[in-house]
């Protein structure tokens, strides 16, 4: 990977006329298999550089952002994030903060693993362990179809007051879609993600997302009412990142969308669920972040302590505003930036239950592997989402998986139904944040009690 100089591009920024500027540099080299119908139809490697150029003039800021490492390009790039910094400058806008800190570390935090580095060199090696996979699912009248993927990047930020910051990670994902060869109705998925090569096993995945397709064939219909529900890491991934959205930043409670809003040290949610922010902590389990996008470390951010309201996530600009100090959680910290704080890593503690014991707990209700189509904006402050099932809802009966029920919509109260959580089990898996190229949340598999269902769909 070679990218430009980030001080040559900070002189760049200097020369155009930018009073402050701040540099937030990415590069990526990752290694890609696709693969459908048991057979591996694509693998490519790929590297990607961007730049988010952020300039300041007259106590107003611009943000243009780069998928280039052409020098001619950047250039122009910077010359056009100047430009509009001083084209908003007239516009008499509220001052945006400048650039803080002088932190400035030329030593590389490094978090590679030499098992990925390996992986991204051979060409073949990706490949490994899709064999066996595809054979056992043609066996069992199966297809499988994903994607997996081994990387390694670079982040670097800097700024005009001295700030140079620099960290690399390697990183494992995969995904695998098991699909019953006759009726694509009948589907199972499993997934995995992380920093380590061995994170991601896919023998192991193929098995579950193929056990769950043949579970599915046989079906059974269920009408629609409240139901008891064992969620998998996946299920709660999906939750957790609308309730980042709309409840567990500075901006939600800003904009009254926060049901932590005004409850600060109350009893919102069971006692038993913990969830906090914590991008340093993901060494062993997801992917480690050392630092947001603004250069600020990343603290661990406790969101609800045992139910209780403990916190939110701030960057800079909510700080400033607030009068505190941001907790380095600006913008997501990946290609697609945000406005605003996020919370990209997302970590509920383990409970003291088995998958088994969980099921035992459960004399009539549903197991969900995933949701899609989640709409968490119905009731912001009460956490009204809509959704829907898919990849394998099985009824639950005395405490043992049964037929799958199809694909149910639920819509609830998630902050009412963390409420109604009555066990989280002993393990957690990490689980790729949508919509992020960088976000891991570290979730277990939660028992909530009548969760409403209003209708089936097909799909």
């Amino acid at each position: 990977m070679n990218a430009l100089d980030p001080e040559k591009i900070g002189r760049w920024m200097s020369d155009a006329g930018a009073e402050y500027f701040e540099l937030h540099s990415e590069e990526r080299n990752e290694r890609i298999l696709r693969y459908a119908n048991n057979a591996v139809f694509q693998a490519t490697c790929r590297e990607v550089t961007s730049h988010n150029l952020r300039a300041w003039i007259d106590g107003t800021m611009s943000e243009v952002r780069t998928r280039s490492s052409d020098p001619e390009r950047v250039r122009a790039a910077v010359k056009r994030c100047v430009d509009r910094a001083r084209a908003t400058a007239k516009l008499n806008l509220p001052k945006a903060p400048p650039p803080t800190g002088a932190h400035r570390d030329k030593a590389l935090l490094n978090y590679c693993d030499a098992g990925i580095e390996s992986l991204i060199a051979d060409p073949r090696a990706a490949e490994m362990g899709f064999k066996q996979a595809f054979k056992n699912a043609s066996s069992l009248g199966v297809e499988l179809a994903g994607r997996t993927s081994y990387g390694q990047k670079k982040v670097c930020v800097s700024n005009s007051l001295g700030m140079y910051r620099e960290y690399a990670v390697t990183e494992s994902e995969a995904r695998v879609i098991s699909v019953d060869q006759h009726d694509d109705h009948i589907s199972g998925h499993s997934a995995a993600v992380g920093r380590m090569h061995d994170s991601v096993n896919i023998p192991q995945l193929a098995e579950v997302a193929i056990e769950k397709a043949v579970r599915a064939r046989k079906r059974t219909e269920v009408p629609a009412g409240n139901y008891d529900v064992i969620l998998e890491p996946s299920a709660v991934a999906e939750i957790l990142m609308w309730m980042g959205s709309i409840a567990f930043t500075s901006k939600a409670i800003k904009d009254r969308s926060s049901f932590l809003r005004d409850r600060m040290g109350e009893q919102v949610t069971s006692e038993i669920l913990t969830i906090s922010d914590d991008a340093r902590g993901q060494l062993e389990l997801g992917v480690p972040q050392p630092f947001d996008t603004e250069g600020t470390s990343k603290e661990k951010v406790v969101i609800l302590d045992h139910g209780i309201a403990s916190g939110v996530v701030w960057d800079r600009q909510s700080a400033l505003e607030a009068g505190c100090h941001s907790t380095g959680h600006a913008s997501d910290g990946g290609l697609e930036f945000s406005s605003g704080p996020s919370t990209n890593h997302l970590c509920i503690e383990v409970g003291e239950h088995s998958t088994q014991q969980l099921l035992d707990r459960v004399e009539k209700g549903l197991w969900v592997t995933r949701f899609h189509y989640v709409n968490g904006l119905l009731d912001p402050p009460r956490a009204v989402m809509t959704g829907l099932t898919r990849d394998g809802t099985f009824l639950i009966h005395e405490g043992q998986l049964g037929p799958d029920v199809g694909m149910l919509r639920f819509t609830d109260s998630l902050v009412e139904a963390f409420q109604r959580i009555d066990g989280i089990s002993n393990i957690r898996e990490a689980v790729r944040m949508n919509f992020s190229n960088d976000g891991t949340y570290l979730c277990p598999t939660i028992l909530i009690r009548n969760l409403k269902f209003t209708g089936t769909a097909k799909g």
